[in-house]
């Protein structure tokens, strides 16, 4: 992938590491096939406690036909936090539209160019995301069909009508509620207006509240199905529980959410469900039944109360 001068609208794909550089090369040698030329990469590494910042530099030494700029943040901001400094630099810099990436991915050479399409043709459509399959089953989508969010479930509320399932068919793009920050193709003129992701999220449903704040300021979202990545997720391991730092974050940040976008029932139900989640996870303990993860789920709730967003110590 090499810069031209012509007058296509210029692309910048912001990839985010964080201690996990062999997943960020290899994702960056697919982009390097990319069909689209104006296309810039910015790989914001988060504070990275290993070797990722000497081996992200001599990936680009030694690949100089690649357009390529490494940013160091001198903290770990998470995923909101690590974006936003790329979204920032992208725009500075001149970005018709910025591409969020997943650094576990793959990416189809001409995966750019219907995003970039379905975003030319439609005025409103504010953030377009391709079909995301997973990795290791690669004909099964992770990401892609209508998306949904039911408030009832909370920290499981967000899904998608394709999950695991296969593209058959003649497809066309579909307007949708939800888009995964795994892969988000994004108006320079939205970000200008919206903004960011909230930082206070710092890891989990932070796209789904930019995807929410955008709709509010009237622009749509939109799936499109012939645009391809694979994304390094097990369809067959996908963990059952999970780690304690991910229901700390799912159950506080659902909270967030909920307080921001649901409607006026869901602002009185999500205490009635924070006393109910709560409750059982002080039973769970005193069963001594999965302590560490009730600990993390009743600490992520009264954190939310405390108004202790960010980064979590747990």
């Amino acid at each position: 992938m090499k810069n031209s001068k012509n007058t296509a609208p210029k692309v910048f794909v912001i990839l985010l590491n964080w201690n996990s550089v062999a997943d960020t090369i290899l994702c960056l040698r697919s982009l390097d096939k990319l069909d689209y030329t104006d296309a810039s990469i910015l790989v914001v590494d988060n504070n990275s406690t290993d070797n990722s910042v000497p081996e992200l530099e001599m990936f680009k030494k030694n690949n100089p036909a690649l357009d390529l700029e490494i940013i160091k943040n001198n903290e770990n901001s998470g995923f909101a936090g690590g974006n936003n400094i790329g979204i920032d630099i992208a725009l500075e810099r001149g970005a018709d539209y910025v591409l969020l990436l997943n650094n576990d991915t793959e990416v189809s050479p001409d995966f750019i160019t219907p995003l970039l399409s379905e975003a030319e043709k439609n005025d409103k459509a504010g953030i377009i995301t391709p079909s995301i399959f997973f990795y290791d089953e690669r004909d099964l989508l992770w990401f892609g069909g209508k998306t949904k969010i039911e408030w009832l479930r909370m920290e499981k509320a967000i899904s998608n009508s394709l999950f695991k399932k296969k593209i058959y068919g003649d497809l066309i793009s579909a307007k949708v509620n939800f888009l995964t920050g795994a892969c988000m193709f994004i108006k320079r003129k939205v970000l200008e207006e919206v903004g960011g992701f909230d930082e206070r999220f710092f890891l989990y449903f932070e796209d789904a509240d930019l995807s929410l704040r955008m709709q509010k300021k009237g622009w749509s979202l939109f799936w499109t199905p012939y645009s391809k990545i694979w994304h390094k997720v097990s369809a067959t391991t996908l963990p059952s529980l999970g780690s304690p730092g991910m229901h700390y974050y799912h159950h506080r940040n659902i909270m967030l959410l909920a307080e921001k976008h649901g409607p006026l029932w869901v602002k009185f139900y999500m205490h009635i469900w924070a006393f109910l989640k709560v409750s059982k996870q002080l039973f769970k303990i005193l069963l001594g039944r999965d302590k560490e993860i009730s600990s993390a789920i009743i600490k992520g709730i009264s954190d939310y109360y405390k108004r202790k967003f960010g980064k979590a110590y747990l």
